[in-house]
C-alpha cells in the first residue's frame, strides 16, 4: 500500500490534514521488466490488486510514481533478503499501570545468522470476531519497531515485544506477526526518522537534519522527494489468545458481539435471524467484505472451535 501527499510549510497555521495526490499513475516494477499499477482505493492511498504482485526473495523492486500534473518520480531499487523465521511466539498477561491499560504482551524468538548484518522490523496485525461470520483486522500503528544485530550477531534472540492485545472481552483475538528483513539503508532510513520524530526538547536530543530517502525525481533532480519505497523478506506466526484465563473482568466488557441495527425495509428476515438486526427503515449493512479491514475468512490461527462450520 502506497500513500502519496504533497510536502507542506512546518507552521502555526498547518492544518495537520495531508494534501493527499489523487488521479496519480503509480507502478511497482520489478527487476524482470513487470510493472503493476496501482489503483487507488481512497484519497491519495494506492493498493496492489489481491492477486497482483509478489514479492521474491533475491527480486529487486522499485516503485514509479507520476502525478496526473508534474514530473515522473523513482525508487532505488531494493533486494528482499531472505528472513530467518520466527522460531517461536508467546504472550504474557499485563494487568497495567496507571500510564498504561492492561492487556497481553506478544513476543516472540528467533536465531539471528552468524557473519552477516542483519536488520529488522515487526509489524502485526491483530483480529477479532466482528460479527458471526465476519473478523475485524486491527493494524499496528507503531512504525519503528526495529533494530539492528549488532550487539547480538549470531545468537539465540528472544523476549522481542510486538504488540499489546487488549483485554476488552474475553473472546479470542488472534496476533499475526511479521518479521521482516530489511536493507541496511532502508534500516538507517527508519532509525533516522525514529530519532527525528521522539525529539522531546532535550539537550541530549539529535538536532534536526533532513533525512533523505530513495526516491527522486528523473525530470529534476533538484526537485527533493520525501519519503521511502522499501522491500523486504518477511517471516510470519500467528497466535491465539485466551483471554479466558484472566480472572478480573475485561474494561468494557461486552457479552454479545457487535450486530446491526437495521435490517433495511421492506425488512431482511434473514438479517434479523441470523444477524441479531432489527427491522427498520435504514439500508441493509453492507457485506463484510466491502467493509474496511473486515474479511469473511478468519486467520490461521484463530480457534478451530469459533470458525465458521464451513472451514
Amino acid at each position: 500500500m502506497v500513500t502519496i501527499a504533497y510536502s507542506g510549510n512546518y507552521t502555526k497555521d498547518v492544518t495537520g490534514v495531508p494534501d493527499y495526490i489523487t488521479g496519480a499513475y503509480v507502478c511497482i516494477n520489478d527487476d524482470q521488466g513487470n510493472c503493476e499499477e496501482l489503483t487507488e482505493i481512497s484519497r491519495g492511498t494506492y493498493a496492489t490488486r489481491k492477486d497482483g504482485i509478489r514479492g521474491v526473495i533475491g527480486r529487486s523492486y522499485y516503485i514509479e510514481i507520476r502525478p496526473h500534473i508534474g514530473n515522473t518520480y523513482r525508487s532505488i531499487p531494493e533486494t528482499i533478503l531472505p528472513p530467518p523465521p520466527i522460531q517461536r511466539m508467546y504472550y504474557q498477561y499485563n494487568p497495567g499501570t496507571i500510564f498504561k491499560k492492561n492487556g497481553f504482551d506478544v513476543y516472540i524468538e528467533f536465531k539471528d545468522p552468524v557473519e552477516e548484518k542483519n536488520y529488522y522490523k515487526w509489524e502485526t496485525i491483530g483480529w477479532y470476531q466482528y460479527s458471526l461470520d465476519c473478523w475485524k483486522k486491527v493494524y499496528d500503528p507503531s512504525p519503528f519497531n526495529l533494530i539492528s544485530d549488532k550487539r547480538f550477531n549470531g545468537q539465540h534472540v528472544t523476549g522481542v515485544y510486538l504488540v499489546t492485545a487488549p483485554y476488552n472481552s474475553r473472546m479470542p483475538y488472534v496476533v499475526d506477526g511479521y518479521q521482516l528483513a530489511l536493507t541496511s539503508s532502508a534500516y538507517e532510513f527508519l532509525e533516522n526518522l525514529k530519532k527525528q520524530v521522539s525529539i522531546t526538547g532535550s539537550i541530549f536530543d539529535p538536532p534536526p537534519t533532513f533525512i533523505r530517502g530513495n526516491i527522486y525525481n528523473v525530470d529534476n533532480p533538484d526537485n527533493i522527494a520525501l519519503g521511502y519505497f522499501y522491500s523486504a523478506g518477511a517471516a510470519e506466526q500467528g497466535i491465539a489468545i485466551d483471554r479466558t484465563q484472566v480472572i478480573e473482568s475485561p474494561e468494557n466488557y461486552i457479552t454479545l458481539l457487535p450486530k446491526p441495527l437495521y435490517c433495511g425495509d421492506p425488512c431482511d428476515m434473514n438479517c434479523v435471524i441470523f444477524g441479531g438486526g432489527t427491522c427498520g427503515t435504514e439500508p441493509c449493512p453492507p457485506e463484510c467484505n466491502n467493509l474496511p479491514d473486515m474479511s469473511y475468512i478468519p486467520p490461521d490461527a484463530w480457534p478451530l472451535f469459533y470458525k465458521r462450520c464451513d472451514e
